[in-house]
């Protein structure tokens, strides 16, 4: 209610000035006869911004902020309501400077149909554009990815982009690295796509031991490690296992273990895992390749 008084109270400032103050300045005195029509303008425009206003509340509060929604309904919900803000604050605008073209005199419809030869001109030059805008409603609404998942797409200067999707655009996506950088990718470069949070994903781990090593020792510690994992973080679905020998090398054994964790919860679990492995290796004193017992 306070944004929707303001407005109202600079409405009638403004009304109050062309009304009272620009009749009284001979220099723009001439400007008092066209008041009623100056007035209507600025009722317009303040209007204009009000039902916008309106529209934003009312999407915030009954498209998102519903009580009875899943995880899934509200990141869909979110992806979408920078869009169906956009659309509401351009169609209320656009009605808007119709509505003033009429009022003083001038018929929109040859501008309105110049606009669209020029846009058709435009267009033609645009194609990145359009090729934008056309890739960001496949990605919104065939759910490629939404808002909150984690996410590898494209490629800027040889360097994948990849991190948590913060906004979903017509023409780009906004993707915060897990170093913290807003990369700010165009939909029609976004090409492949890999989505780290669809349903589950497997935190992998890999870990070099010594030739010499017993491997049923190293297995049952990892597996240990992996039960108190599951029980102490919400994050794994299933407990840590070992899938197998991975590589050979000439002084050691690469082993890669696997974690079923929720979606975009890979980094996190694979950092803690190593972590605690090292802990639970120097206990059981099993050497991991590269680094002293000491």
């Amino acid at each position: 209610l306070i944004p929707l008084f303001k407005k109202c109270l600079e409405y009638v400032l403004y009304v109050g000035i062309v009304d009272f103050i620009v009749p009284e300045i001979k220099p723009i005195a001439w400007i008092g006869s066209y008041t009623p029509k100056i007035v209507q303008i600025i009722g317009i425009f303040f209007i204009s911004n009000v039902l916008v206003e309106v529209a934003y509340f009312i999407l915030d509060e009954f498209y998102v902020k519903t009580i009875d929604l899943d995880d899934s309904q509200r990141q869909k919900r979110l992806t979408l309501i920078p869009l169906m803000r956009s659309f509401a604050k351009y169609f209320v605008y656009f009605t808007a400077g119709v509505t003033i073209l009429k009022l003083i005199g001038i018929d929109p419809a040859p501008i309105l149909a110049g606009a669209g030869i020029v846009g058709i001109a435009v267009g033609l030059g645009a194609q990145n554009l359009i090729n934008d805008v056309v890739c960001g409603f496949l990605i919104l609404f065939e759910n490629y990815y939404l808002v909150g998942d984690y996410v590898e797409v494209g490629k800027v200067e040889e360097r994948n982009i990849e991190g948590i999707v913060e906004a979903i655009e017509l023409r780009t996506t906004h993707v915060r690295h897990p170093d913290g950088q807003l990369q700010i990718v165009r939909n029609g470069d976004i090409g492949s796509i890999i989505n780290y949070s669809k349903q589950y994903i497997y935190a992998r781990v890999e870990i070099s031991v010594s030739h010499d090593s017993n491997l049923d020792r190293v297995y049952r510690a990892i597996e240990n490690v992996g039960q108190q994992l599951k029980i102490d973080e919400q994050d794994v679905l299933e407990p840590t296992r070992v899938a197998g020998i991975e590589n050979f090398g000439e002084n050691n054994l690469l082993l890669l273990t696997l974690t079923k964790v929720k979606p975009g919860k890979h980094l996190h679990i694979q950092r803690l895992l190593r972590r605690i492995l090292k802990d639970t290796f120097s206990q059981e004193e099993i050497e991991i390749f590269g680094f002293s017992k000491s």
